[in-house]
């Protein structure tokens, strides 16, 4: 029986992923080499959506283009020599760091033909960076193959003498001319004049209109370099990324011990301090006066603790006593040579230790203020996006502090502190969330026409441009933003409608940089009966105003609204295990139903228990959509709340799922405009792997299952995270609806 085609891009990520590692290890490759050649055809398999129409050889894919250069270093295209090296110390010479807009990454140009590019990640880096390279390759040949005569020994088309002129910037023309030089551009691209002219003004920037001939003219002359042996194409390893990168094997050997020992001692669901560099410093301050019979005073005694680390009996003997005291030192045999003492917080009496402090790392939820009343009051912490109060229309603003603590540019940098996938942050625009603050509690401003008052206008401009300046922040740590609303999508004519719920989505799009919406009940209709017009207009907004392909989220749905949305299921309570089950059935009957695009809150919106919140991580990694609503929950609706070993369970979900995104964005992606579904059935590898988790003790998972879901491709989406006041995510998802 032939392979269904589940099966082969399945099989096809398995076999990129032992490709790319073999030629990682190896140092270094040619792109048109056998192995860069057998990369090629394994991508091709895979086909994933944001490369678009790349396996049409005669059309160059601009789209996935965009995106891929967006994520790589400005001027990449001039590079036949790409360097991947770790932080190796560029920063100290007199190369000026190149940061990708869409990556956080330091890049270095070395010379006219080399760019060196950070990798701080480990491997999941190195293959995201390889797959898009490949993908420019295959583009690049494309437009050498189209623009040269390759069998009368390479000599240029007429179109492509154009482009280079235009690249090269040697004569200035006029509109007519560049017109003309456009119509050329859309020939040898395969694109339509109307298409070229998008992608024209897409890729062009203030200082830099004709980017986009440079880029053709320079992906197309370094490939025709490589096809003739004037400068081949080549990629490199640096010898410190190898081994740093292979550090990781140590690393998880050592993990594996600790956590080993933690589940032999029954420590798993114990608040400990683990200690595993200058493991003499804690150990001393807790046990050293008992062991040593010294009384403790009010003054730390350091002449005491130069005594113990000058004499090896003594280290010995406050060792043996600390053990005594129920200590764990675990003795390192991975390689890693980090050695580790675990203390029981529990066990430990601190009588006639140094005073400190040792407390159990913990998350606060992000709510400061009574949910019910929804209305904070003077003296409060309030929530804020940047740790900023209101500046425009405050007379009724209570009288409350915003510290950076309860601001989502918190929530974002705890995300990167526990090491959490995160792709977009969504705030509500009601519910105290910060967003909607300017013109707090004020009515009122609107003539008989319906018109608003400069005023009025005027709160909702410094709306969006807090929220501008915390789209700015998300962005540059890798994390889109959007807006989860429940007003309409324009400042409504209502004189009753307090200023600080008003929206105005093409200005949020436009200059606050959102790309997502989720919509709730409000603007949508009574009854939702205009959720299709709803989501059409939020749509197509956000693709004509900020020219990206947007992530919208809905309610409801109905025939059509699969083009332009994916669902959410609403509101629901955690903490059952029928929130679980009932689960399967929607999520099956929404996609036989025409939209398999859907997702729901991590554990509900209210209630809530650990050990379900963490169930519902590992199987809704295998799902479109993952949304974390913090805000009305028993507990902070975080995946990393509850420590070890649910935060490094969720953890691994969470990056299986973004290496699985690939595959998810494709098949969701196609699935916008198909003519009929069909349901993964048990024999598709990928569904048989998820329900064999399913099935397995609590926190425990197959070995053999990990690696099989650790063979994707690359980490771009991460989960999305809400919030009762906000929603959030690593990177852009919704993106996985096409364009009708």
């Amino acid at each position: 029986m032939a392979n269904s085609r589940a099966r082969e891009t399945t099989e096809a990520i398995e076999r990129i992923y032992v490709s790319m590692r073999h030629l990682f290890y190896r140092g270094f490759f040619k792109p048109s080499g056998v192995s860069g050649d057998s990369i090629r055809s394994l991508l091709k398999i895979i086909n994933p959506e944001i490369y678009g129409t790349m396996n049409v050889p005669n059309k160059v894919e601009l789209d996935g283009l965009l995106y891929v250069l967006d994520r790589l270093p400005e001027g990449i295209e001039e590079c036949a020599f790409i360097h991947l090296t770790s932080d190796e110390g560029f920063d100290k010479g007199s190369f000026e760091p190149i940061v990708p807009k869409k990556r956080r990454r330091n890049c270095y140009r070395i010379d006219e033909h080399q760019m060196n590019i950070e990798v701080l990640l480990g491997r999941s880096e190195i293959y995201d960076i390889l797959t898009h390279l490949t993908f420019l390759y295959i583009e690049a040949d494309k437009i050498r193959n189209i623009a040269f005569l390759i069998d009368e020994d390479g000599e240029p088309k007429r179109s492509w003498k154009i482009i280079e002129q235009v690249a090269k910037g040697e004569k200035k023309f006029s509109r007519k001319e560049k017109e003309v030089a456009l119509i050329h551009l859309s020939s040898l691209l395969g694109r339509t004049f109307e298409e070229t002219l998008n992608a024209y003004n897409n890729f062009g920037e203030d200082n830099n209109p004709d980017r986009l001939f440079k880029i053709i003219y320079h992906l197309g002359k370094v490939s025709f370099d490589d096809l003739k042996q004037v400068r081949e194409r080549e990629i490199h390893f640096s010898a410190i990324l190898k081994e740093r990168v292979g550090h990781h094997y140590f690393g998880e050997k050592w993990a594996n011990h600790v956590k080993q020992v933690l589940g032999d001692n029954n420590l798993l669901n114990r608040p400990l301090h683990i200690i595993s560099a200058n493991m003499h410093s804690v150990k001393n301050m807790l046990f050293a006066n008992d062991a040593l019979k010294k009384k403790n005073t009010k003054d730390v005694d350091y002449s005491l603790y130069e005594e113990i680390s000058n004499k090896k009996e003594l280290r010995d003997k406050v060792l043996e006593y600390a053990i005594s005291k129920e200590m764990i030192y675990i003795d390192d045999n991975s390689g890693s040579n980090i050695d580790v003492q675990l203390i029981d917080l529990s066990k430990v009496k601190i009588r006639n230790g140094v005073n400190t402090l040792i407390e159990r790392i913990h998350v606060r939820n992000y709510r400061t203020f009574n949910t019910l009343d929804l209305k904070p009051k003077d003296g409060m912490n309030i929530e804020s996006l940047n740790g900023t109060k209101p500046t425009v229309g405050i007379e009724n603003y209570p009288k409350v502090e915003a510290p950076y603590k309860y601001s989502a540019r918190q929530v974002i940098d705890d995300y990167f502190t526990y090491d959490m996938p995160i792709g977009y942050f969504l705030p509500n625009d009601g519910y105290g969330a910060g967003y909607g603050q300017n013109g707090y509690g004020k009515t009122g401003g609107v003539d008989n026409e319906g018109k608003s008052s400069q005023e009025r206008l005027a709160a909702v401009a410094a709306n969006v441009q807090n929220l501008a300046d915390f789209t700015k922040y998300a962005n540059e740590k890798g994390v889109a933003t959007g807006l989860w609303t429940q007003s309409y999508l324009t400042p409504d004519s209502n004189p009753k409608t307090e200023w600080q719920l008003l929206r105005d989505f093409k200005n949020e799009v436009k200059v606050g940089g959102v790309s997502t919406l989720k919509t709730d009940v409000a603007w949508v209709g009574h009854g939702y009966s205009m959720q299709l017009d709803g989501v059409k207009t939020a749509y197509d907004i956000a693709t004509t105003e900020g020219k990206v392909r947007p992530n919208i989220i809905s309610l409801d749905g109905w025939a059509g609204s699969q083009r332009y949305c994916g669902i959410w299921t609403g509101d629901q309570y955690g903490g059952e295990w029928e929130y679980i089950r009932f689960h399967i059935p929607t999520y099956i009957g929404t996609s036989l139903s025409g939209n398999p695009n859907i997702g729901s809150d991590m554990d509900g919106i209210f209630g809530g228990n650990q050990l379900i919140a963490t169930r519902d991580y590992q199987w809704k990694s295998f799902t479109p959509l993952m949304l974390n609503m913090d805000g009305w929950g028993t507990y902070a609706k975080m995946p990393y709340t509850f420590g070890d070993p649910y935060t490094g369970i969720n953890r691994m979900y969470l990056k299986t799922k973004a290496q699985l995104l690939p595959y998810i964005y494709t098949g969701a992606a196609s699935a916008a405009n198909i003519d009929f579904l069909r349901p993964a059935f048990a024999g598709d590898r990928l569904v048989a792997t998820a329900a064999a988790m399913a099935r397995a003790p609590a926190m425990v998972v197959s070995s053999s299952a990990v690696a099989r879901m650790r063979s994707g491709l690359l980490s771009v989406l991460r989960s999305i995270s809400l919030s009762a006041s906000t929603i959030k995510a690593k990177k852009p998802f919704m993106s996985m609806v096409p364009r009708p």
